[in-house]
């Protein structure tokens, strides 16, 4: 897990999960905790295992003290966008994953979000219009929703056919 000071969030693997490798990912998230954590959408464990683990690690530990509490840390799991997203501001900034989404926007030093006004657009003007269009759509827009509450983050996600819907 490489954590860049300008990064809003700090994206990590299975890897990171690795025995060799946790007490580093621990140390990291010790000395950043105000970062978001993206467990990465091609990992295999769960979300909750790999809280599980870190969790775990922190209570077990005896030869290390980790001065981290994991429940107050904000984890979600990283999306790869399958379709056309983007953060609406003035302009549509491109997207394509959660991690990038979540760079682009600013927050305080609370970690809360400095504006009300941000949209999230998922581009599903392409798709064939057929019965699987809407569903594929749909799928995005929970997916999405389902980590930003992981977050609490408050953003309006909207399906571009919606909005013009909606303008008719």
């Amino acid at each position: 897990m490489n954590i860049s000071e300008k990064e809003k969030c700090a994206v990590f693997s299975d890897s990171d999960l690795e025995d060799s490798a946790l007490k580093m990912t621990l140390k990291q998230i010790e000395h950043n905790p105000e970062k978001i954590y993206l467990l990465s959408a091609d990992a295999v464990h769960e979300l909750h295992e790999a809280v599980d683990i870190l969790a775990d690690r922190v209570k077990n530990d005896d030869s290390e003290d980790y001065d981290v509490e994991i429940t107050r840390v904000r984890f979600a799991r990283d999306i790869a966008f399958t379709l056309p997203v983007s953060l609406r501001i003035d302009d549509g900034i491109p997207v394509r994953s959660l991690a990038e989404l979540l760079n682009n926007l600013s927050f305080d030093s609370d970690m809360k979000l400095t504006r009300s006004d941000y949209r999230v657009m998922i581009d599903d003007d392409g798709i064939t219009e057929t019965p699987s269009h809407d569903d594929e759509a749909s799928l995005e827009v929970v997916r999405l929703f389902q980590q930003l509450v992981h977050l609490n983050l408050n953003l309006d996600i909207r399906k571009k056919s919606e909005l013009r819907k909606s303008l008719i």
